[in-house]
């Protein structure tokens, strides 16, 4: 029975007392309002991996300048998939990898170390051949260089106009 039907047959029989009736209304207001509601149960995502990124990071022997941290990326919905690992030694010297998923599904590696020789990168893709002879060209045209210029010295203005006005005063006598 709900509750249109509770009213109407309250009025049918009779029933008018108004105080009764709010107050019975007031219950059923309140039952209705502490009642649990329940909602269809929700179905999980349909997916392989859930995305949550994995890293780490430790330091060696409580030494700060020594440490070894990384991050691995699998996100289904977008296709990236990456990690890297990189550790510093207690010398200095840092040593690391890093790869992803290329858009042809193909792993991409590479490995690298920088110390006191400087930063090198290894790579697990084949190295390209180099170009015959032939198809090296020498350029066509000349470097081009350019230099500016120098400078022409200016006269300095004062000095040449006294210089005309004295040639003028003398060529017309006035000197």
């Amino acid at each position: 029975m709900n509750f249109c039907s509770l009213v109407s047959l309250k009025f049918e029989n009779g029933w008018s007392d108004l105080a009764n009736f709010g107050l019975e209304l007031f219950i059923l207001l309140v039952i209705s309002i502490l009642a649990p509601v329940y909602t269809a149960p929700r179905n999980p995502r349909l997916t392989l991996l859930e995305y949550e990124p994995a890293h780490y990071y430790h330091e060696y022997n409580k030494n700060p300048h020594a440490y070894s941290f990384g991050y691995d990326v699998m996100d289904p919905a977008t296709g990236n998939s990456q990690y890297r690992a990189e550790q510093r030694h207690p010398n200095g010297t840092v040593t690391g990898s890093y790869g992803y998923i290329d858009p042809y599904g193909k792993p991409v590696r590479y490995k690298y170390i920088a110390d006191s020789l400087g930063y090198r990168v290894y790579s697990d893709l084949p190295t390209p051949k180099p170009l015959p002879i032939a198809l090296v060209s020498e350029p066509t045209e000349p470097s081009i260089t350019w230099t500016r210029p120098p400078k022409p010295h200016k006269k300095k203005v004062f000095v040449d106009i006294v210089g005309q006005l004295g040639s003028f005063l003398t060529k017309s006598n006035l000197l």
